[in-house]
Parts: C-alpha cells; sequence; structure tokens
C-alpha cells in the first residue's frame, strides 16, 4: 500500500471514530427508553393470558407503544391511534437529554476549542443514531398487531431533535465556552429570556397538578368505583395504573385547556370547560373519573381564568430580575416577550402531543385543540407579563415624582 493510500485510509478511520460518539449516544438513548417499554410489556404479558401467545407480539407491540411513545401515529386494524402518552414523552426526552449531554461530554471534541463544525457534526450523528433505531424499532413492529405510520416515524424524530434544543437553551443561558462562535451574536435579552420561560412552564405544571389533585379528591369514589367495576387483580390493577400514569400529563394539559378556556373533549360531541361539563359516553378507565360529570356551572367559575394571569405576572417578574434595578424598561420587556413567545411554543407542542385519536368512533379526536389552547394559554400569560410591567412602571413614576 503506498503512503497517499495510507494517508486516506487514516483519513476515512478519522472521519468514522468522529461520528461513532454522536451516533452510540442517540442509539443508546432510545435503546434504554425502548428497553423499559419492552420490560414493562413484558410484565404484563408473563401475568396475563397473553402469556400463552409467542413473545415476539409482545416485543413487536412494545416496539408500537414506544413509538407511539415518541409521538408517531399506528394503526392496528381499521383504527388509527395518535393520542401520546405523554408521561412517556417526557421521560423518553429526559433519559435522551441526558445521554446527549453525556455523550457530547466526553466525546473527541468536548473541549473549549469545540468549533461550530463539531458542534454540528455531534448532533447530526445523534439524531441520525436516534433515527437508526425508530426504523429498527418499525421493523420490529411488524412481530405485533400495530403499525406506524410513515409520516409518524418523522414525528418521533421530534423527540432527540426538541432534547437538541434543550440542550442549546440550557448552554446558552451557561454560557458554555463550547458553543458555536455564530452563536456569540444572539441578544443577550433573548438569552434572558429563556430561564423565565422555563420558569413560566414549571408554574403551569404546579398549577394543573394541583388542580388534577383536586379532581382527584373530589372524584375519589368514581375512580375507585371504576377500578372495581373493571376488576383487573392485584398485577392487573398495578399494570393498568402504570400505563395510566404515562397519560397523567395529558390530563394536565387538558387541565390547562381548561383554565385558559377552550376546554377539551374525550368523545366526539363532549366538551369539558369552564362553562360546564358534557362528557359524553366514557370509556371504563379509572383515569378517566377524574373528568367532571355531566352538568352547568356557574358563571363565577370564570375566575379560575385569573390562573394563568398570575403565572404571567411571576414569569414578567422573573424576566425583570435577570436585570438590574437601574436596567432599561426596554430590554426588559424584550426578555418578557421571548420568555412568553417561548412558553407559547412549548404549550402549542405539549398540547398537539397531547391530542389525537384513541381509537376510532366516539374516540377519534381526543382532547384539547393545540394551536386555540396554547393561543388562549399565552395570552392570558401575556396578559399577566404585560400587567407586571405596568405596575413597575407605574411605581417607578409615582417614586420618581415624591423624589
Amino acid at each position: 500500500m503506498s503512503t497517499l493510500q495510507r494517508l486516506r485510509t487514516g483519513l476515512r478511520l478519522d472521519r468514522v471514530d468522529a461520528r461513532l460518539p454522536g451516533l452510540r449516544s442517540g442509539l443508546v438513548a432510545a435503546t434504554i427508553t425502548w428497553s423499559a417499554v419492552v420490560l414493562c410489556v413484558a410484565l404484563g404479558w408473563g401475568t396475563s393470558a397473553a402469556g400463552t401467545a409467542d413473545f415476539t407480539e409482545a416485543v413487536g407491540f412494545a416496539s408500537a407503544a414506544w413509538l407511539l411513545g415518541h409521538g408517531s401515529a399506528v394503526t392496528a386494524g381499521s383504527a388509527t391511534i395518535s393520542l401520546t402518552p405523554l408521561g412517556l414523552w417526557l421521560g423518553a426526552l429526559w433519559v435522551t437529554l441526558r445521554t446527549l449531554e453525556r455523550g457530547r461530554d466526553s466525546g473527541p471534541d468536548s473541549g473549549p476549542a469545540q468549533d461550530a463544525v463539531a458542534w454540528g457534526r455531534f448532533s447530526a450523528d445523534f439524531i441520525g443514531g436516534y433515527a437508526v433505531a425508530i426504523l429498527l424499532a418499525a421493523v420490529l413492529t411488524g412481530l405485533g398487531p400495530a403499525r406506524p405510520t410513515i409520516v409518524g416515524l418523522l414525528v418521533a424524530l421530534g423527540l432527540p431533535v426538541s432534547a437538541l434544543a434543550v440542550e442549546l437553551a440550557r448552554a446558552l443561558v451557561r454560557e458554555d465556552d463550547r458553543l458555536p462562535t455564530r452563536l456569540a451574536g444572539i441578544p443577550v435579552w433573548v438569552v434572558r429570556g429563556v430561564e423565565p420561560a422555563a420558569r413560566g412552564l414549571g408554574a403551569l405544571g404546579v398549577l394543573s397538578a394541583v388542580v388534577l389533585l383536586v379532581a382527584l379528591l373530589a372524584r375519589w369514589d368514581a375512580v375507585t368505583g371504576l377500578y372495581g367495576a373493571v376488576a383487573p387483580g392485584l398485577v392487573g390493577g398495578l399494570l393498568l395504573t402504570l400505563g395510566q400514569l404515562f397519560f397523567v400529563p395529558n390530563l394536565g394539559v387538558w387541565a390547562l385547556a381548561v383554565l385558559a378556556g377552550p376546554g377539551f373533549q374525550v368523545t366526539a360531541g363532549g366538551h369539558i370547560g369552564l362553562d360546564g361539563s358534557h362528557p359524553g359516553l366514557l370509556p371504563m378507565l379509572p383515569v378517566l373519573g377524574l373528568v367532571p360529570p355531566d352538568g352547568e356551572y356557574p358563571g363565577w367559575t370564570k375566575v379560575a381564568l385569573a390562573l394563568p394571569v398570575i403565572v404571567g405576572l411571576l414569569v414578567g417578574r422573573w424576566a425583570d430580575g435577570q436585570w438590574s434595578r437601574l436596567g432599561s424598561w426596554r430590554v426588559k420587556a424584550l426578555s418578557a416577550i421571548v420568555a412568553v413567545g417561548l412558553l407559547g411554543v412549548v404549550t402549542c407542542v405539549l398540547a398537539a402531543l397531547a391530542t389525537g385519536s384513541a381509537g376510532s368512533g366516539r374516540l377519534d379526536a381526543v382532547g384539547p385543540a393545540p394551536v386555540i389552547t396554547s393561543a388562549a394559554l399565552t395570552g392570558l400569560v401575556a396578559l399577566g407579563a404585560l400587567l407586571w410591567f405596568a405596575w413597575t412602571g407605574l411605581t417607578t413614576r409615582f417614586a420618581t415624582g415624591r423624589g
């Protein structure tokens, strides 16, 4: 072999070695959550009558469930299921983010000298590795009764892309010196809008959790009554509860849809909002016992619209606190606008994931209208942020006038 051939071979191997950390991280992130879903399905398969069937069917079903948890629609017979278990999606996002961070930190370009090429290459390789896992899972669904759609497979890639977006936002806030130099030109007021947005999302999460807790206390008898009617047994009850826990964040998004005004539906023709509850004939799932019974609500219940406004007040306060007391009101307001805008984008994505088909017929469209819900919620939060800056402006003028 000539010296030139050896040099070319060495360069090709270097390129492969450089791409391995990103590809490996993407595959590992996907495999961890896929294995967890297979384990849960295997427990159900081994403790039920389905355990007499071929275990490969359970693997195929688990692969379809894993893809569903990534936002991919799956078809089973004539029914299409596109209602994402948001708990599984959020859990996979967390695992993916942690794996992405560790993979980037241990990569060959993990030092301060990392440039735009290295950062972009690792990100692209990570998505490539994750895409390979998605394709493998799609092939494995052939062992079971459900199949993913082509569009659904593309949507499933949104999870690693979301993890990359979160990592980039956190790196901007931390002023990571490994970021590409082109990102150094992002205005400071944009970067300082990220943290208030994250805290605002946390506040909305706490608000939805409180609403669900109140609903659980008020509807405890209905939930336990449905468990008794289904009679799943000890192991079956544990598995049923685990499966329903994956959809609890969906209920949280539905609760926010009610507080924002538009409300949501579970069955075709039904509607649950601040003006009343008309759920229709619901499936016998214990978690749906949290849905209020049929009835009209008094006008004062619309006071609940003030709750997202209060969150907006907090977002405005947090955006204001990113700057010194003597900072320009303009950059403070711009940071608040960025925070509210990011919050709106994320809530729209979550609402879209928490909405979809849970079968056919009455369950063809379950959840809120994503765009309308996000727009209403963002508008109320923006109103709260505006009220905060109006208040601080008035108090500042009053203090200046007295001085």
